[in-house]
This record gives C-alpha cells, structure tokens and sequence, in this order.
C-alpha cells in the first residue's frame, strides 16, 4: 500500500477508537435493566427471599429485637413472584430515568398486597419468630425493663409467658400505621436530578462514548480503504490489522484480570457478615458470568472478525499497480531532422 506511514498512523488512531468502542459496548450492555433483572433471576434471589431476611435479622448485631421481628416477618409475608413482578418493572424505569430517557423518576412500590397479609396472616406467624428471638434474651436485672426497647426477659418470667405476652401486646394495626399504600421514591428524594447526577452522568459518558467511537473508527476505516482503493489485498490486510490489535489486546486483559476480579470479590465478601455472603455471591456471581459472556463476544467478533480479513487478503489476488520500467533514452539524429 502507498503512503504506508499515513496507514500505520491510522491502524494507531483505530486501536484506541475500536478499543474504546469494546468496552463501551460491555458496560453499555450490563447496565441494563434487563441484564441486572436476568442476573436477579438466574441467582434465584427471590425464592430465598425469607432465608435473606432471617440471615439479614441474624447479622444485624445493633438493631432491637423489634426489628429483628419485623424483617423477618416481611420475609416470610413477602410473595418472590409479586417481588420480581414490581423489581423488574421498577428497575426498567429507574434505569431509563439514569439514561435520560425519562424526565421523572416514577418508581413506586405498592404495599397494599403485602399490608393484607399482615392483616390476616401475621397473628399466625409472628409466635414463633418472637419465640426464636427471645430465647438467648437475658433476664432484666432489678426487675422491669426501664425501656421499650426489649433486651431482656422481666425478671420471674419464662420465655413461653413473655412471649404470650409480647402476642397480646401485639396490634397489627400498629405496624399497619407505619406501611404506606404506595412507597413512592421521589417523595424521600427531595431533587432527584442532583442525587443521581452522577449515576446519569456515567450513562451519557457510555452513550456518547459507545457512538463516538463507533463512528470514528468506520472513518478511519474508511480512509484506509481510499488509501488502498486500488489495492484489494492490502485493504483487508490493513483494517484486519487495525481489528485484530484491539481485539486480542482486550481479550488478553480480560483473561489477565480473571483472577483479579476473584481477589476483589474476596475481599469485599470479607468485608460482610457470612449469612449474607451465600445469598449476595449467586447475585455476583450471575453478574460476572454474563459480563465475561458478553465481554467475550465483543472482543472476541472484533479479533476474529479482524483475522478473517487478514485470511482473505492472502486469497484474493494482489492488484498492486505494477511500477513502470524506466525507457531508454532516444538515439539522438545530431540535429539533421531540425535542420531540414
């Protein structure tokens, strides 16, 4: 190919172009709802819905009794398909309103299913979790609790007697007061627009970003086939090249940074109680398998897409413009012809 410099400045310019547009591409397609809703599902996260709650209750060293039993009865009251239902619908919205396809933040929660069953099913459920909870509660020393905060058991009272106790006590309407009908987040976000500002700051980068260099590197392969226009050969040859470099780059890094992305999970798993650990890693865990998925098809249809190029210029028949041969000089006359 002539201007053979102009093509290896080019083949440059591409790597960052084509490599940019690669990992663009991945964060572009994992961070939409419906991968995030995939990942949710795929884990099964909603099917240990309860089993999330009690180990939430159980690592939750600084929090009252009452909490403990509310959060467990929320996970025992809680219907995983209502769940997924209104999580996947919200995450649709809330994602969209990130991206600047919304210009209101409308994601709501209706309670009012969850409030029936607290109702008419938490007269059966609450004994045994207050049981379960009050069974390592000491006695109160000096007799009464001086609080309302339960820490421990009146004095010359048994488990069974304060837990009857504590059902008699118990009014569902009392927790039903708490729950709204709706749990609307823009009515606890005062100015969404400022408190999301950077997570819809990090989207319009990946969106200009994904396009802009998709739309250069088609400019710049563009130019290296004018370059070669009459050279067949070297065209493929060329743009498998400017493929080729980015896509194997990305392919590398991204086996290199396999098990570095294990060492960080690690660590941040040690960073959590144990109970929560086995329902929050099949979450990372389906994130991570279908980022590397979709990693692998971006970098890996760019690098080989870029080597059948390369295959195909030692096929097609070279078409290089022939240097022309230097002609003999004339056989001078000596002048006679301009003479006569």
């Amino acid at each position: 190919m002539k201007h053979r410099c102009l093509a290896v400045f080019i083949v440059f310019v591409l790597f960052f172009t084509i490599y940019g547009f690669i990992t663009f591409g991945v964060f572009r397609a994992i961070s939409t709802a419906r991968f995030l809703n995939q990942a949710f599902a795929s884990s099964n996260f909603y099917n240990n819905i309860n089993e999330f709650a009690n180990s939430l209750a159980a690592g939750s060293e600084n929090q009252g009794i009452q909490s403990k039993i509310f959060i467990k009865l929320l996970g025992e009251l809680i219907e995983p398909a209502d769940l997924k239902a209104q999580i996947e619908r919200n995450s649709t919205v809330f994602i969209g309103y990130l991206k600047n396809e919304k210009s209101t933040l409308d994601v709501s929660f209706d309670l009012k299913k969850i409030k029936s069953s607290i109702k008419l099913e938490s007269g059966i459920i609450l004994p045994p979790i207050i049981t379960d909870e009050i069974k390592n509660l000491p006695t109160c020393e000096g007799g009464q609790p001086t609080t309302e905060k339960i820490d421990c058991i009146p004095a010359n009272t048994s488990q069974v007697d304060f837990a009857n106790q504590l059902m008699k006590n118990y009014n569902p309407d009392d927790l039903l007061k708490m729950l709204p009908d709706q749990f609307v987040l823009a009515d606890y976000v005062k100015n969404p627009a400022q408190t999301f500002y950077g997570p819809r700051l990090f989207y319009t980068i990946i969106k200009i970003g994904f396009y802009l260099d998709l739309i250069l590197s088609l400019i710049f392969i563009f130019f290296l086939i004018l370059l070669g226009k009459n050279e067949t050969a070297s065209v493929f040859r060329w743009t498998g090249v400017a493929l080729m470099i980015p896509g194997g780059v990305s392919l590398i890094e991204f086996f290199l940074s396999k098990p570095l992305s294990s060492i960080a999970t690690q660590q941040i798993y040690a960073g959590l109680k144990h109970e929560s650990i086995k329902f929050i890693s099949p979450v990372v865990d389906a994130v991570t398998s279908g980022s590397t998925h979709i990693t692998l098809i971006y970098s890996g249809t760019v690098f080989f897409l870029g080597l059948i190029l390369i295959i195909i210029s030692f096929i097609v028949p070279h078409t290089d413009t022939p240097v022309p041969l230097p002609q003999p000089p004339k056989p001078s006359t000596g002048g006679l012809t301009e003479a006569k």
